[in-house]
């Protein structure tokens, strides 16, 4: 990936950080009920440090941080009764508040939409594999203990 479109990506997400964690809250509290018992601002700071890393990851086109942020919470999540499928279907929702910034910030030069809009769906799909993977990872686990 073009490391200033990631750079430029990574600014775009950093300055408009509480607008993307406000429609994030709206979001996930209609679409995941886990959501619905959390305030609206423990939510926002939940998907505030969700963008920063996802930042990071643009800016670096080093997949680790999320991975690890991902790994830790969707585990967590999951444990608490959070579906998977609701979690991966989330993540693909919040993809589509970032293409619609990318949309509008970047009207004067579609390139540049055109390639921060793969670089980020590069990273969200990886993002929703890992999901996926640590869902089939819990399962197997909680399977091997039902039949153990």
């Amino acid at each position: 990936m073009s490391k200033a479109t990631g750079l430029w990506l990574s600014e775009l997400i950093l300055a408009h950080l509480e607008p993307l964690a406000s429609e994030a809250v709206a979001i996930a509290q209609a679409q995941v009920p886990w959501y619905q018992a959390l305030s609206a601002p423990a939510v926002q700071a939940i998907f505030a440090t969700t963008y920063r890393i996802l930042a990071e990851t643009c800016a670096t086109d080093d997949v680790t941080p999320m991975q690890t942020y991902v790994e830790r919470v969707i585990v967590d999540r999951i444990h608490s009764g959070v579906p998977a499928e609701a979690l991966i279907a989330l993540a693909t929702l919040l993809e589509g508040t970032i293409h619609r910034l990318i949309n509008r910030e970047s009207t004067a030069d579609p390139l540049r939409a055109a390639q921060a809009s793969r670089q980020l769906m590069g990273h969200t799909k990886n993002v929703r594999m890992l999901m996926s993977g640590l869902n089939l990872r819990l399962l197997m686990q909680t399977q091997g203990r039902l039949y153990s």
